[in-house]
């Protein structure tokens, strides 16, 4: 198992360090903010990313797909992905229009970009015809709808269900 940011902690340096800053600093690659996580559930210390951000508005999720993206082409050139991966991309939350952050759509298109570029590499993988990515959106509970509040929207992305879906689609026209 490999954990990317869920139930984790960050120590963000310089502390003051905006998301304009963190921004700019991954853009430019001048490693001017340093981002160090650790998992806050003893079972996840093992096997926790120690670079990966958790939960925090500031740290764009193309900055988290990029630290994912890197040790997953490691991973594909050494052999050895994990099982399990759990990976938290959180730029859907939003900081609403607060000053210095963008804008709620920019957001969600960041973490809308940010998984489908995790999904295309893992389906351009040697581990694709294996793989099954599940997505579910955090926070339901603020967008309560007529049956209970608990509810989410979930994805599965995976080649099981298209090659099942083709083999079908032939066996019932033979």
């Amino acid at each position: 198992m490999r954990a990317y940011g869920e139930r984790g902690a960050n120590t963000i340096t310089p502390a003051n360090a905006t998301w304009t800053d963190i921004y700019n600093d991954w853009k430019n690659g001048t490693s001017n903010v340093d981002i160090a996580a650790r998992a806050i559930i003893v079972g996840l210390r093992d096997v926790y990313h120690p670079r990966y951000p958790a939960a925090e508005s500031r740290v764009p999720d193309q900055y988290r797909a990029d630290i994912f993206l890197k040790e997953f082409a490691e991973f594909e050139k050494n052999g050895n992905l994990p099982n399990l991966v759990l990976l938290l991309l959180y730029d859907d939350h939003t900081e609403g229009t607060s000053p210095g952050f963008p804008t709620p759509r920019a957001a969600v298109a960041d973490n809308d970009l940010a998984l489908g570029r995790i999904v295309e590499a893992i389906s351009q993988s040697r581990y694709w015809k294996e793989s099954a990515i599940f997505v579910t959106e955090d926070d339901s509970q603020d967008g309560l709808d007529h049956v209970d509040g608990h509810r989410t929207v979930g994805l599965a992305i995976s080649p099981v269900h298209a090659a099942r879906h083709a083999s079908t689609a032939t066996s019932t026209r033979s």
